[in-house]
């Protein structure tokens, strides 16, 4: 009798394959906003990275220096859809680069830097419908200096319609920078998360090879000091 292998095979560009192969944060330990580098950096727990000539005031680079990163701009800065895609092969068709957190809600809880990441162009546009209502915010003060995604946010990277998991209502209710998001993720959902992330087939590793990508530090002030990286 021929035994049959149930084993799922998994393969690499599989969303369970790039669920598997990346092990980047979990939703709940992503930053999605921050007042400072230092402050994201350390809830992050990877190290910053100037990008080239781009002044960090404007934008910088976490990473593991395998193949995990996140790319954090500031409110006001506008290329970052270029700079995004130094990072990656291309950026799929009909898909948006965009910032994680509304700039308006950004720029009403005083943070500076912003993640980025890619999703849908359809999903994007309902959920930019979305955050132009009028919601009810916190005061702008004793609020943190990062701030964490909330359950419409989570939905949001994972490709979702805004209402597909949750009421207009509850939505309405207004974003904290005290949320933080209920679920994990199961290994498919870990794909589109990585996938939204730009880990798969990303050009991290030669950008650190060329040395475009120069560690920051710190120093009890805050004063910046930028070194070359070294793979």
């Amino acid at each position: 009798m021929i035994k049959l292998n149930k084993k799922k095979i998994i393969t690499e560009d599989s969303l369970r394959g790039i669920g598997q192969n990346f092990n980047g944060k979990s939703p709940q330990e992503t930053v999605i906003a921050g007042k400072d580098i230092c402050e994201i950096e350390s809830a992050m727990n990877l190290a910053a990275y100037k990008i080239g000539r781009i002044n960090i005031d404007n934008a910088f680079l976490l990473s593991d220096k395998k193949d995990i990163f996140y790319l954090y701009v500031n409110i006001k800065y506008q290329n970052y859809r270029k700079l995004f895609l130094k990072f990656i092969n291309e950026i799929p068709k009909h898909y948006h680069v965009d910032h994680i957190l509304a700039r308006t809600l950004a720029k009403h809880y005083l943070y500076k830097y912003l993640l980025i990441c890619m999703l849908p162009g359809i999903v994007n546009k309902k959920h930019g419908r979305i955050e132009k209502i009028k919601m009810s915010l916190e005061i702008s003060s004793n609020l943190p200096s990062v701030c964490f995604m909330d359950d419409r946010i989570y939905n949001k990277i994972l490709s979702r319609n805004p209402t597909t998991r949750q009421k207009i209502e509850e939505i309405k209710s207004g974003f904290s920078p005290k949320s933080s998001p209920k679920y994990g993720l199961t290994l498919k959902q870990k794909g589109i998360w990585n996938s939204s992330f730009g880990f798969y087939k990303s050009k991290i590793k030669i950008l650190f090879e060329s040395g475009i990508l120069r560690k920051i530090e710190s120093d009890s002030n805050h004063s910046f000091l930028v070194r070359r990286s070294r793979s």
